[in-house]
């Protein structure tokens, strides 16, 4: 039933004008409230790195477009109402899925990527060297692409500012989500103002490696308790495969014993 609804979507955007993505734009981005919001979420998509190649065409396309042509197939075809809703409401939240979920792992990633920084930054400050030399010599301790480009980016602005890391700071920090580089992009700050960064990072450091073996004892538990699970389900339907034709023998053999 949905491959038949995308098909006939398939067709459907090719036969009708109106409904070309370029004109479709155009035509909404005339409205003044529907033209801030796909500049605001346009920006949102761009600062998360457009994840799984979500821009903010596909974003409107498969949340707007594809729901909305799905749920009028569905229910001119006389498709139970709940499957249709359904179907609509799995295309409308898709790609806030996707995002979240591309969000949540990335946010496991930066936190080891800022471990590995937080470790360079100690040992280069320890020597005596002063913190832009120091946040730059960390650059090659970063493995994640992404994360490497923006921190490259913060650094070349950092120059720029004549080595002010607030202002530097104010792109970087709305890359990235996770509590971790919040925290991390605290102590720059206040590194600026106090100038006790390498106090701070020994500290920070500490709570990095408990928030790390958290993760990993979240990650074991939770690798016993989907095995246990698989385990259960594969007795259960051993047990079932195995005693329901015997209970189905002795069940013959009552009736016709107390015939």
């Amino acid at each position: 039933m949905l491959s038949q609804s995308l098909i006939s979507y398939y067709f459907l955007t090719k036969k009708l004008k109106f409904l070309s993505v370029e004109n479709s734009f155009q035509f909404f981005s005339k409205n003044k409230f529907i033209n801030s919001y796909l500049i605001q979420k346009s920006n949102v998509l761009k600062d998360i790195g457009n994840p799984y190649g979500i821009n903010i065409k596909k974003y409107i396309i498969i949340k707007y477009i594809i729901s909305t042509i799905i749920l009028i197939i569905l229910l001119t075809r006389k498709t139970n109402i709940v499957y249709s809703i359904i179907y609509f409401m799995a295309f409308y939240f898709l790609p806030d899925i996707l995002i979240i979920i591309y969000r949540k792992n990335e946010d496991v990633k930066i936190t080891n990527q800022i471990s590995n920084i937080v470790q360079s930054q100690i040992l280069s400050l320890s020597s005596g060297m002063p913190i832009y030399e120091s946040l730059k010599a960390s650059i090659s301790s970063i493995s994640n692409k992404r994360f490497k480009f923006e921190f490259s980016t913060f650094l070349d602005n950092y120059q720029l500012f004549n080595f002010n890391i607030q202002k530097a700071i104010y792109e970087f920090e709305k890359k990235f989500t996770s509590i971790e580089f919040k925290m991390y992009i605290s102590i720059l700050l206040q590194s600026e103002k106090e100038g006790k960064i390498l106090e701070n990072l020994e500290i920070f450091s500490d709570t990095l490696d408990f928030s790390y073996f958290k993760y990993l004892k979240f990650k074991s538990v939770k690798k016993i308790a989907l095995i246990s699970v698989c385990t259960i389900v594969s007795l259960l339907n051993s047990f079932l495969v195995i005693m329901y034709p015997i209970g189905i023998q002795i069940s013959e053999n009552l009736i016709q014993i107390f015939k």
